[in-house]
C-alpha cells in the first residue's frame, strides 16, 4: 500500500480546484500581470491566501505520481 496515496489525492484535488477557480480569469491574464488571488490548503488543513503573502516569495510546488 502506498502511504502517500491520500496526500496525492488531496494535492490533485487542490490542483483541480485552483485550475477551476482561475479558469475563466486565466484567459485575461497576460505576462507581467499580477497573479489572481486564490486560497489553497496544505496537507494539514491550513489555508493560505496569496494576497496574505504579499511581499514574500511564494513558491508553488505541485507533483503528481501516477
Amino acid at each position: 500500500m502506498n502511504p502517500f496515496r491520500p496526500i496525492q489525492r488531496r494535492v490533485a484535488a487542490l490542483t483541480l480546484a485552483a485550475t477551476l477557480l482561475a479558469g475563466s480569469a486565466s484567459a485575461a491574464i497576460q505576462p507581467g500581470d499580477p497573479a489572481p488571488d486564490f486560497t489553497l490548503s496544505d496537507i494539514f488543513g491550513n489555508s493560505y491566501t496569496l494576497s496574505a503573502l504579499r511581499g514574500n516569495v511564494v513558491f508553488l510546488f505541485m507533483i503528481g505520481y501516477g
